[in-house]
């Protein structure tokens, strides 16, 4: 599932980069993410990952798996700053979705049987700032997208058919990719 989501996100991504366009503010309207205030790029001000509801991940599977894939987005981020000499900026990257997501969620992971991954997380930002060979921090990575893979299968049902919460799931990753993106375009910084 998440693997379906990684391909289609990557065309979607790739498309917008191409043509430089954002994507229009109704691709995502479907999955209706929660507002947030504040931040630029997908972020909320206090209290974590703009569109992250812990109420509506228990209920919802678009939220739930959305915010598993925006756990995903960061390992996979992190993995490759680290392939590319940036180990401090992996290792924040590895850190960033326990606080931002993770631990907002670990209820409702626990109600839906989730196993706990935390640590799998910790692991893989522990491994970046210490510099590790990359093939441990890609063991770590995959480790973590292994426990994202089956907490995925635990995630709500609704009346919704599957094909279609996973293209809501789809347009919200390709709306936060936009604006992601539109903020990297305007910041030659590494860190947004």
């Amino acid at each position: 599932m998440i693997s379906k989501r990684k391909l289609w996100l990557g065309i979607g991504a790739f498309t917008l980069v191409g043509v430089g366009a954002p994507a229009p503010d109704r691709v995502a309207r479907a999955a209706q993410p929660a507002k947030a205030e504040g931040g630029e790029g997908g972020e909320g001000g206090e209290g974590g990952e703009q569109g992250i509801d812990p109420k509506r991940a228990a209920k919802d599977p678009v939220a739930f798996l959305s915010a598993l894939d925006v756990i995903a987005a960061h390992y996979l981020a992190g993995r490759d700053a680290y392939a590319a000499g940036e180990t401090q900026a992996a290792a924040e990257m590895f850190a960033h979705p326990i606080a931002e997501v993770y631990v907002d969620l670990e209820p409702v992971f626990k109600r839906r049987g989730v196993a706990p991954f935390q640590a799998r997380m910790q692991r893989a930002s522990e491994l970046a700032l210490a510099k590790a060979p990359p093939a441990e921090v890609n063991q770590a990575v995959d480790a973590v997208m292994a426990a994202l893979k089956a907490a995925a299968g635990k995630a709500p049902r609704d009346k919704r058919p599957r094909a279609a919460v996973e293209a809501q799931v789809i347009a919200a990753m390709v709306d936060r990719a936009s604006l992601q993106y539109g903020t990297a375009a305007k910041e030659p910084a590494l860190e947004p």
